[in-house]
């Protein structure tokens, strides 16, 4: 087996870095785009950006010790996106490692506002806004939010403020 440092095939990826950061309020996913990802002219289906972005959203979720089954089965309650905002700038092909960001806009009652953003090192890829709203599982109706979620994500948004950064991909070698 040769090390991809003596590997003469060319990757989208020189620096090995694939590794999930989480800094400053912003939390970011590497992704691998996979032939399953891309359509005909080989570039990622605008779909995929939205499923990209939605394991970006359960895996900061994870980071953050809100488990959504917990949520599901003990507070018959869960997170619903309300409202989707979705710009693509460029393309992303197949091989590359995107980055999917996600950083809290606004945290409401019963509602989240989340930004959250495909890179390709600094490239921005596409741009998304994201509302999602606390429901009764039972009811299907806003419920507040519950106050230990609410309070890991004020931590977020505190971690955000103090940090100074509102968008982009953190930066690999600031992260001890």
């Amino acid at each position: 087996m040769t090390s991809s440092k003596t590997n003469p095939v060319e990757t989208s990826d020189p620096d090995d870095r694939f590794s999930i950061v989480h800094a400053h309020g912003v939390f970011t996913l590497p992704i691998r785009v996979y032939n399953q990802d891309i359509d005909a002219g080989r570039v990622v289906f605008v779909a995929n950006y939205l499923k990209f972005m939605e394991r970006a959203r359960s895996e900061w979720l994870h980071t953050i010790g809100v488990n959504q089954r917990h949520m599901e089965r003990e507070l018959r309650a869960g997170f619903v996106v309300k409202d989707v905002q979705l710009q693509c700038h460029k393309p992303a092909y197949l091989d590359d490692i995107v980055q999917a960001t996600v950083q809290i806009e606004e945290l409401g009652r019963s509602s989240i506002t989340l930004r959250q953003q495909i890179y390709r090192n600094s490239d921005l890829l596409c741009d998304g806004r994201f509302v999602a709203v606390c429901v009764s599982l039972t009811q299907f109706r806003p419920v507040s939010i519950a106050e230990d979620i609410r309070t890991r994500f004020s931590a977020e948004v505190k971690a955000l403020l103090n940090g100074g950064q509102r968008s982009g991909p953190p930066s690999l070698a600031a992260v001890g």
